[in-house]
């Protein structure tokens, strides 16, 4: 897919400079509330960065329509949620389109930083995206949407130490195929802000492994509602793989940081008087348990 020098959304007017492929003001919260106030790679640990992925995609009314999607989802689940005051939320139309505009932005972008890689049976599920982002309406497109908000692991099982720094310091996705029994290959998209997770897929999920109702309450969206009480091993299961490898690496990081910088690190975490309530820190503490337990088990 050839860089566009138009919006990629409207295809009329030439896109502001960087348009965020994940939206502000989940950056904005990750620093806030990381006693660092810094951003990291989990590829590139000695670095530090400002910002997360940007492009020059969207014109400056197609950010104004997808920013009031993200405001909406930012108000109604996102701040309720990490901020410990909801454990019920609805997942309506708003937040249908908020989700399907992430995976939008973030497919196109995967397009353009794998060049060398043949991703042309992807492009049914970009361009159906994109019409539910330009029409305003999910329905007719196809396509099934799923939500997992995350919550703490705190025993060993199925991820390794690292998983608390992934599942609420990370941001990551991956467009990938999977084989279901008796349908044969389909393709998916997934994208991980702290704390939620989303999932695309070209078929309903429920439906394919005749699990309906254990997916029923997290597609977007549903008739009920969306319980924040627990994680969807089954929703989960689909990049628990993913999630297995970038746990691991992100332990292994530590062991690359300089002892120098390391100290530094620490220094500046212990002299914040609120660190113990920043999620980065709390992370890091369940993870050091878990390690613990690992090392205690081997």
């Amino acid at each position: 897919m050839e860089y566009e020098m138009k919006c990629i959304l409207c295809g009329l007017n030439p896109p502001i400079k960087n348009s965020h492929v994940v939206p502000k003001f989940v950056l904005k919260r990750l620093k806030e509330r990381n006693p660092l106030r810094i951003l990291k790679y989990s590829d590139r640990p000695q670095k530090t960065y400002q910002d997360g992925w940007k492009k020059g995609y969207l014109c400056s009314q197609c950010e104004q329509k997808l920013s009031s999607w993200e405001t909406y989802f930012c108000s109604n689940i996102y701040d309720p949620f990490i901020d410990c005051e909801k454990e019920e939320f609805i997942l309506n139309d708003t937040i249908a389109l908020f989700s399907a505009s992430l995976h939008f932005r973030y497919i196109k972008y995967v397009f353009d930083v794998n060049t060398a890689k043949d991703l042309s049976e992807v492009l049914p599920l970009f361009y159906k995206l994109k019409a539910i982002c330009l029409n305003d309406s999910y329905k007719d497109q196809g396509l099934y949407q799923y939500i997992n908000l995350l919550h703490p692991v705190t025993e060993l099982g199925l991820y390794p130490p690292g998983i608390n720094t992934y599942f609420f310091e990370s941001i990551d996705g991956a467009v990938f195929d999977w084989i279901f029994p008796k349908i044969g290959k389909k393709w998916m998209n997934f994208v991980k802000i702290p704390h939620v997770l989303f999932i695309l897929s070209e078929i309903d999920l429920g439906d394919a492994l005749n699990q309906s109702e254990s997916f029923s309450k997290n597609i977007i969206p549903n008739t009920g509602k969306l319980s924040s009480k627990a994680n969807n091993e089954d929703l989960l299961l689909f990049v628990a793989q993913r999630m297995k490898e970038k746990a691991i690496e992100i332990q292994s990081n530590y062991s690359k940081i300089s002892e120098n910088q390391m100290n530094k690190i620490i220094e500046k975490i212990n002299s914040d008087p609120n660190k113990e309530s920043t999620r980065a820190y709390r992370s890091y503490m369940l993870d050091a348990k878990l390690l613990k337990k690992f090392s205690e088990n081997a």
